[in-house]
């Protein structure tokens, strides 16, 4: 008999299914020696006895179809392989469910750096106690009465928990006194003890405590907890965040509804694999990660921020932002413990919110006939009230988006007629010689935007900050109101970028139309501070115009230069009288006449924000070079191609460098840019402006990059200590801005955030001597790019 006849045989008397089993294996085994033996039998004797037919006997486990089988020593040999190639593979397939149970308990426990729990920014204090605080099937978390934070932090937890873990989590408002048990997790808000954004979180076998006497206090503790989760349960805390962060419809709708399902998917992929689901329905099943096996380490964690005011800036003007949009970059800022939202709602690209008194600003004023970024990937809601046309030589009809009832009883066609009637409109190039068509571009937020996007940050611990650019950049006003500029002439709200010489005039209606707008502005925002911009005024108008030259005289005033000091003066008396204070770029700091309690925003990398401070002025650095994330992002300690013509912005950025020789920035950490042997920086401009990278956002401090004379020596003279103190008083923090002339979505608008918001936040947090580069990006790629994933947030990995 053959091998292959054989081999059939043997297939018949032992099935596929029994195979599975190792004492069939044995049996197989013994089978294969045996009839190894009876061939030799037949060899040496020249008999047939090995085989007996079938009807002779009703034991036989074999019954070949043919004689004369011949089964050699290799045969043998290579059956006896095949045997142990299905051990082999046996025992693999144990070992592979073995680290998929081994992985399944990882992936509920936290992810621990260096022996700490993985926390940004950095915390002041974080000691480890022995222990592990195990989520259990039923969980109850108070909350103070009178803490809306709180109630929001707590909603989120039980969202968090309902969507990942077999658990069933209430919520109850009181004291531990009113309550009928012992919570697991409690927010307690104290009324004294604590400074203003101080908190703590005590984690222990028993229980989990978030103290502080804030509102922004207990979000930092909220945030710091959230952190502690494994990082694919955290994004389930924003899994039912759909009504707070918006709907949206027309060319959004699929975008938007992709992002708010997103971590639901991110995350029920990663676990679906060990529970035997279809991916997207773990959610909707009802089953969960066992209650019991999620833990967290038992710690202690104080801590407090370095600097009281941590900004970020969004630009809405060049390329709007919808309210769900705006959202999300305030949720962003707010888990890296940011506190200061800064809009720029004003520019010469766009007049972003609705004033009931001057209607033209948002029926004129918001919208252009085109822009100059990607306008492929432009995204419009109902949000910002759009109203989208395009040429008919395009196949596209004109159409009108239904406004809000706030407001769309005064949109007129008419506007867009004279647009269409002005030969000067229509087809634009950009610096690559590319038409741009676009039609209109544009949008605004109502009042009700306003008071949705202030509310959701204040359940954030973040304030939202206005700006309404003057007296510069206001060419979107000019085209609203040509009355409010020198000369009344006929503005269009352009889509190009730079510098114009669109400023307001000085006269009387001119102030009394910023006093009428601002009013509404200190109703709106819930900001210590308004912005009033102030910066980048081209004179020309001013000098040639006799209602400026009247003014100019009757407030003592020499030049042309001095006018934006008529403007902070009225805005300064306006918002005191509402409560506020005026804040502006450093520009502003040339008006000798200021009052006290005005503040600038330093973005100039040569300006004297040392001498500013000390003279008692509050700043906040927001340097280039650092801090604009519209900059692309370049490998850490990378030599970037140089490059001959350097803008304005760019030789200052190189005259600072050579000035203070990078005293600003710690010699451990890594040098941001690459120097000439002459100190100028080597930059590669791409299309939007230049390069920083993650090493140099991390490297950010105010204080030493104010004066690092004082802040860079070890011992101070008596001179240099009271200058520190006055210092270390008046620069209040730091900013980072998100201009968006080449950043049109939402996603490029994330990816160009992250990771350098992460880095900068940590800088503004933490004392200068706890920052370690390595830990930050050990924490980067280890742990906060999963949570990162997780809540569906765009980011770069270039260093990463």
């Amino acid at each position: 008999m053959s091998l292959d006849g054989k081999v059939i045989e043997l297939s018949q008397t032992f099935p596929s299914e029994a195979q599975n089993s190792q004492s069939n294996l044995d049996a197989l085994t013994d089978s294969m020696k045996a009839f190894a033996d009876a061939q030799n039998e037949e060899d040496d004797k020249d008999t047939s006895l090995l085989f007996v037919k079938e009807d002779e006997t009703e034991n036989v486990d074999i019954t070949p179809k043919r004689k004369n089988f011949s089964f050699s020593d290799s045969q043998a040999t290579i059956a006896t392989s095949l045997l142990i190639v299905m051990i082999l593979i046996l025992g693999t397939i144990t070992l592979l469910l073995c680290i998929l149970v081994l992985v399944q308990q990882k992936r509920n426990k936290p992810i621990m750096l260096h022996g700490q729990p993985v926390i940004t920014p950095e915390p002041k204090s974080c000691v480890i106690i022995s222990g592990w605080f195990v989520i259990k099937s039923k969980l109850m978390i108070l909350i103070p009465e009178d803490s809306f934070v709180a109630e929001d932090a707590a909603l989120r937890i039980k969202t968090m928990l309902n969507n990942t873990i077999d658990i069933n989590v209430h919520i109850q408002k009181g004291t531990i006194s009113q309550s009928a048990k012992n919570p697991e997790i409690q927010f307690i808000k104290k009324n004294d003890g604590m400074n203003s954004e101080e908190y703590s979180v005590v984690v222990t076998e028993q229980h989990i405590l978030i103290t502080g006497c804030t509102e922004a206090a207990l979000h930092h503790g909220f945030v710091t907890l959230l952190q502690m989760f494994p990082p694919d349960i955290v994004g389930a805390a924003f899994l039912d965040m759909k009504d707070e962060y918006g709907s949206t419809t027309n060319k959004s709708k699929e975008t938007a509804t992709t992002n708010d399902s997103h971590a639901a998917r991110t995350l029920s992929s990663k676990l679906n694999g060990l529970f035997g689901l279809k991916d997207g329905t773990w959610h909707k099943s009802g089953k969960r990660i066992p209650s019991g096996t999620v833990s967290l380490q038992c710690v202690e964690i104080h801590d407090e921020p370095q600097y009281k005011y941590r900004g970020f800036l969004l630009d809405v003007a060049r390329h709007l932002s919808t309210v769900s949009e705006v959202k999300k970059m305030i949720e962003l800022i707010a888990f890296h413990k940011m506190n200061v939202f800064h809009l720029h709602l004003t520019d010469d690209q766009g007049w972003r919110l609705f004033i009931p008194k001057y209607p033209k600003l948002t029926e004129i004023g918001a919208w252009r006939q085109n822009t100059r970024a990607n306008f492929a990937e432009r995204e419009r809601t109902e949000d910002l009230k759009l109203h989208e046309r395009n040429d008919l030589d395009y196949g596209v009809e004109s159409s009108i988006t239904k406004q809000s009832t706030e407001v769309h009883s005064s949109m007129k066609s008419a506007t867009f007629e004279d647009i269409d009637s002005d030969p000067e409109w229509g087809f634009t190039r950009d610096s690559t010689n590319l038409a741009v068509p676009f039609g209109v571009y544009g949008g605004f937020f109502t009042h009700e935007d306003i008071r949705e996007i202030v509310s959701f940050a204040s359940k954030r611990g973040v304030v939202v900050q206005p700006e309404i650019d003057m007296p510069g950049h206001a060419m979107a006003a000019l085209a609203s109101y040509p009355s409010l500029g020198c000369k009344e002439m006929k503005w269009k709200v352009t889509g190009r970028w730079g510098i114009f010489q669109a400023v307001l005039c000085s006269k009387e209606e001119v102030m009394t139309f910023l006093e009428d707008v601002m009013e509404e502005v200190f109703s709106l925002f819930n900001s210590q501070f308004v912005h009033i911009g102030g910066d980048e005024c081209v004179e020309d108008m001013w000098r040639k115009c006799s209602a400026c030259a009247a003014q100019m005289k009757k407030a003592g005033l020499s030049y042309a230069s001095q006018i934006p000091c008529l403007f902070l003066n009225r805005m300064e008396k306006a918002a005191a009288s509402a409560g506020k204070r005026i804040i502006g770029w450093d520009e502003i700091t040339e008006c000798k006449n200021r009052k006290n309690d005005t503040a600038a925003i330093v973005w100039h990398p040569s300006g004297d924000a040392e001498s500013i401070a000390l003279k008692g002025t509050e700043v906040v650095i927001s340097p280039m070079s650092f801090c604009y994330l519209d900059f692309n992002e370049t490998r850490s300690g990378e030599r970037c191609n140089n490059e001959s013509d350097y803008s304005n912005d760019m030789n200052q950025i190189s005259l600072h460098t050579q000035q203070h020789s990078f005293d600003s920035i710690d010699s451990s950490l890594p040098v941001p840019f690459s120097l000439s042997a002459n100190g100028a920086i080597h930059s590669e401009r791409l299309s939007n402006y230049y390069n920083a990278s993650l090493a140099n956002a991390y490297s950010f401090d105010p204080l030493y990059f104010v004066s690092p004379r004082i802040f860079r020596k070890k011992e101070l003279s008596p001179a240099e200590q009271q200058d520190a103190e006055i210092l270390r008083k008046n620069v209040i923090g730091g900013q980072c801005n998100l201009w968006t002339e080449h950043l049109p979505t939402q996603d490029k608008r994330e990816f160009n955030t992250l990771p350098r918001l992460a880095a900068i936040a940590e800088a503004l947090w933490i004392q200068r001597e706890k920052k370690d580069w390595n830990i930050f990006l050990d924490k980067m790629k280890k742990h906060l790019t999963r949570v990162y994933k997780s809540m569906n947030w765009k980011f770069n990995n270039m260093n990463l």
